[in-house]
Formats: C-alpha cells, structure tokens, sequence
C-alpha cells in the first residue's frame, strides 16, 4: 500500500484532540484506545456505537448522495 501524504498523529493532552473531520481523498483512521481492553479482563470497550447515516438529522450537516449514504455511519 502506498500513501500520497504523511500520517498525523494526535494526541489529546497536546491540544490536539480531534473531534470531527471531513476527508476530501479515501483515507485511513486508526484510533488506538489506551489502556488495552480487554472484556475477560474486566476492560470492557465501550465507547463508540455504530448507527446508520440516516439515523440522525442532517439538516445543517454535509449533503451526501442517496446513493452514497449506505457508505456513511455516524460512531456516537
């Protein structure tokens, strides 16, 4: 695989906490979520749901193509 610009790194105590993007080209997001969880350790993950785009309201939010919907979700 090859990439056409560098990777960002972000990390919350820096000021740099990302909250919401927009990708103009196909990319990739790796969210590492510290400390390892693990379920039969009693760290349980639960910090995100997936829910189809059309789940929520988007009346201010971006337009999207009927027909590229089923490629969005939102992580709440």
């Amino acid at each position: 695989m090859t990439v056409s610009c560098e990777r960002s790194v972000l990390y919350p105590k820096h000021g740099e906490n990302l909250h919401c993007f927009t990708a103009i080209t196909p990319c990739v997001v790796l969210d590492i979520l510290s400390p390892p969880y693990r379920e039969d350790e009693g760290r349980k993950y639960t910090y995100y749901h997936d829910y189809p785009y059309s789940t929520f309201s988007t009346q201010n939010g971006p337009k999207i193509c009927d027909s590229e919907k089923e490629e969005y979700a939102w992580l709440v």
